[in-house]
């Protein structure tokens, strides 16, 4: 009850609680009822100050002093969203709704138990109106509490619990990968978070209104600031980038970045001067791709790369692979062992009962008499000469039935194969000591099979294949049942090709006119004679596409310490902390 002053009969003055609003009659029928008993001398409503009619104002009570303590400022940052919420449900929810609440509230805070604890969070019975007042007056106490211990500015303590409270949202709403996720993300969780401040001024409807728009697009740049700012840090470099600059291959700054880059940047061919230089920097990309090749081929082998692409590049990875095996022939024995025998028998039989036409078996069993056992002793072996020619004419059959359009010479020219891969293992068995040099080089030409088919695909312009070129012979070398290697990723050369295609593209690029050089060099020309600065601008704009230029620009767009990988992480977990602190600076109550 307020306490009012009164005046009695023997001239002091009295405080005495009362109704609240009650009329000097009324207060004094108040106090004759509660209190005749104790006082000295009956008060006379005469006595009293004021009319019989008017209300009485109760005597002016100072206002309790909050505590402004870091912990105390804290504390009620973190309890902001807990009536923040109950007002927006009060104001957001029918009456018969809010009525039902409160009557919950009401039975919990009754409750022997939790009942303290409710009542300590301020969980008690209220209408909208009652709750904003409520509100109005916790945030006038805490401020003054803050203003007699002189802070002013933002209440940075608050802001931290505020974050603190609205942990939940940040956690609910999922991070985002992109800028644009992570500036959708920051919209969504910088709105939540400030509409579940309290609203301690004004209508509720339109401020709220206010504040949460404000906080949607402060929370989105927010997001997107963070986002964009690690990805300068530490970018995110897509598996195919990587796996091709490992490997000495220098895509351009729109294939590093891809997306709405790589589709501007190739839109920007057609220009000349900068289309030009464009082009020549996506050609160089495909010529490393094939030296990329080249050296995936002589890996094994332990040889460098030849570093001229096309016909001369295929035909010095070749020369590198005969090299070392006819160093390698004159060392090495042939003996047909018990597994290779059986293994020839089964690919007769195969064969034979495979085709109803019996000249098919015939043909196979003459290209194997032929090719393979007529160069063989007596006791089934062979030298290493005798064995290279053995390779080379079945290889020669192997092609003649393998190209034909009937589809049972295409059986031989595979049965044939398995014939040379076969004899290929039990030259390895037959020499234990030479092995493993038996294997790379056996692996080495493989790997140049696959060039081989590459560069002599129709567009291969002089041998330079593309990394479409390159996939489809990867995929045809593949003899696996059902192409099952290349269907899972595992085919030779696999990881190469599709790492080149995804990032290089499929298409060797049109190196241009010379008309258009020409026009582009008057047009460089006429920008320099009306604006020196002009000119220079679009000759800055060539240089990422400029050999040197272009491995800058690739190893700024890529590279970074390791310390910055770490920064950016650290950097990307703190988003939804920004997204929902940065909105709080101009629309909560920490202002």
């Amino acid at each position: 009850m307020p306490v009012y002053t009164l005046q009695g009969p023997d001239g002091k003055t009295y405080d005495i609680e009362g109704p609240e609003g009650a009329t000097a009659e009324q207060l004094g029928q108040f106090v004759m009822a509660q209190n005749s008993q104790q006082q000295s001398a009956p008060l006379n409503l005469g006595d009293i100050k004021g009319t019989s009619t008017d209300p009485i104002q109760p005597a002016p009570q100072e206002q309790p002093r909050g505590d402004a303590s870091f912990g105390s400022r804290f504390g009620m940052g973190v309890m902001d969203p807990v009536h923040g919420g109950a007002q927006a449900l009060t104001h957001m929810l029918p009456d018969s709704v809010v009525n039902a609440v409160n009557s919950g509230v009401q039975a919990v805070n009754d409750a022997p138990i939790i009942g303290p604890v409710t009542k300590f969070l301020g969980m008690t019975p209220a209408s909208s109106q009652e709750l904003d007042k409520r509100i109005q007056q916790r945030e006038q106490e805490y401020q003054a509490a803050r203003k007699e211990a002189g802070q002013d500015g933002i209440d940075w303590a608050r802001m931290g619990g505020n974050i603190v409270g609205t942990t939940p949202v940040m956690l609910g709403v999922p991070a985002g990968t992109g800028l644009l996720s992570r500036a959708l993300s920051g919209a969504i969780v910088g709105s939540g978070t400030t509409g579940l401040m309290p609203v301690t001024d004004g209508d509720y409807a339109s401020e709220k209104t206010r504040q949460m728009t404000l906080a949607a697009g402060l929370g989105a740049a927010a997001g997107g600031a963070g986002s964009a700012l690690a990805s300068t840090l530490s970018p995110k470099v897509r598996p195919e980038v990587q796996a091709l600059m490992d490997q000495g291959i220098t895509p351009t700054p729109g294939q590093i970045l891809g997306g709405a880059a790589q589709r501007t940047e190739e839109k920007l061919t057609s220009l000349p001067v900068l289309g030009d230089m464009i082009v020549g920097a996506q050609k160089r990309g495909v010529e490393d791709f094939n030296r990329a090749a080249y050296a995936r081929a002589l890996e094994s082998l332990n040889v460098k790369a030849p570093q001229q692409v096309g016909r001369e590049g295929v035909e010095g990875v070749k020369d590198s692979i005969s090299a070392a095996y006819n160093n390698l022939l004159p060392k090495l024995q042939f003996k047909a062992d018990q597994q290779f025998s059986s293994e020839l028998g089964n690919l007769s039989n195969m064969v034979a009962n495979a085709q109803t036409n019996p000249n098919v078996a015939k043909q196979f069993n003459n290209v194997l008499q032929n090719d393979v056992l007529s160069r063989m002793s007596k006791n089934g072996s062979m030298d290493g000469q005798s064995f290279k020619d053995m390779e080379s004419a079945l290889t020669q059959s192997i092609k003649k039935y393998g190209g034909s359009s009937n589809p049972a010479d295409k059986d031989i020219g595979d049965a044939l194969g398995e014939v040379l891969k076969s004899a290929r293992e039990a030259l390895s068995r037959s020499n234990p000591n030479y092995s493993d040099e038996l294997s790379n080089i056996n692996r080495a030409y493989a790997n140049y099979a696959r060039i081989r088919d590459a560069a002599s695909r129709v567009g291969a312009e002089e041998g330079v294949f593309t990394p479409a070129q390159l996939q489809s012979a990867v995929r045809q070398a593949d003899k696996s049942a059902g192409k099952g290697q290349f269907a899972t990723g595992n085919a030779l050369m696999q990881d190469l090709s599709e790492a080149g295609k995804a990032v290089l593209g499929s298409k060797y690029p049109d190196s241009g006119t010379a008309g258009r050089g020409i026009l582009g060099m008057a047009a460089t020309g006429g920008l320099a004679a009306i604006d020196p600065k002009l000119a220079a601008a679009a000759l800055a704009a060539t240089l990422p596409y400029t050999q040197t230029g272009g491995k800058i620009a690739a190893a700024a767009l890529t590279k970074r310490p390791e310390s910055f990988k770490a920064l950016a992480e650290g950097l990307r977990r703190m988003t939804p902390a920004i997204s929902a602190g940065a909105p709080l600076l101009v629309t909560g109550n920490n202002k």
